[in-house]
């Protein structure tokens, strides 16, 4: 077949777009330390590494099986185990949400998969995914969701007006969408700056912030005066006399540079502000 004719790739998820060999193994030794403990308690005594291997032997054959509902699996590892018990479905159910939090929580893609679905995407191709259920309705959802917060997190997304980083996905994917959906670039803001915009306030608070790092900066040069002179007024020696004037000068210098960098962010903001903001208000009036 021509590659011309080629419209759409469609994917896996496990094994194809992400690594699960850790997040499995983390999942299945936790549930190992988890059975091991209950069967202690009720009067089994079995070794953690033969819970381990038979954990492992269990998710293989009943992913073969196609039965991907944990829940069902629990009971046959400890038949398999050789023990005559039977789980109740309570502890059954929390071995299952055992497994999924260590899965979901440890699960990473690939380091070629966004690349290559990039390029795809950048060649015209469709893309889709077709996937085995996790066993649990919404359970793979979930996991596909915990990758895509992964992925915005390892790329920060900055406030425009105040520089912080900003951690709420709704804001991001708000952003993301409008410029996919619609090539529309709008402005990522925090919702602290969103709430000054909003209130008329925000010159007035990038104002006051100025104030109180210029404070901070110069409060710091204060303390700095004043621990250099206490050290060379109580030092028994020029060694002390070092120590004293090294210590503080590092502190200083460390202070004073989070300062400037916070100072660079506000005035950087100001200037974002007035670009974007006070100059299109006005020339859209000025239109009218």
């Amino acid at each position: 077949m021509s590659l011309k004719k080629i419209r759409a790739v469609i994917f896996d998820l496990d094994e194809t777009l992400i690594d699960v060999t850790e997040s499995l193994s983390m999942a299945q030794e936790a549930v190992a330390n988890e059975l091991e403990k209950y069967l202690k308690d009720n009067g089994f005594k079995i070794n953690l590494e033969k819970i381990q291997n038979k954990i492992k032997f269990v998710d293989d054959l009943m992913n073969m099986l196609l039965k991907y509902d944990r829940n069902d699996w629990w009971q046959y590892l400890v038949d398999q185990l050789g023990i005559d018990y039977k789980l109740n479905s309570e502890f059954k159910r929390k071995l299952t949400d055992v497994y999924w939090n260590f899965y979901i929580g440890s699960i990473k893609l690939y380091e070629d998969s966004i690349p290559t679905l990039e390029y795809l995407k950048g060649k015209g191709y469709s893309l889709g995914m077709i996937t085995d259920t996790d066993g649990e309705p919404g359970k793979k959802k979930a996991r596909i969701d915990n990758l895509e917060q992964k992925r915005l997190k390892k790329t920060d997304y900055l406030c425009k007006l105040c520089g912080n980083r900003i951690d709420r996905m709704f804001t991001i994917i708000y952003k993301l969408y409008f410029k996919e959906r619609y090539n529309i670039d709008i402005p990522l803001i925090c919702c602290n700056c969103y709430d000054s915009l909003k209130r008329n306030e925000f010159v007035s608070r990038s104002k006051w912030k100025i104030y109180l790092i210029l404070s901070s900066i110069f409060s710091t040069i204060f303390f700095l005066v004043y621990f250099l002179t206490f050290g060379l007024i109580f030092s028994s020696g020029f060694s002390t006399t070092l120590v004293f004037l090294l210590i503080g000068i590092i502190l200083w210098v460390i202070i004073v540079i989070k300062d400037l960098v916070r100072l660079k962010k506000v005035v950087s903001g100001r200037k974002y502000y007035k670009r974007y903001f006070i100059n299109k208000y006005y020339k859209s009036k000025n239109k009218k």
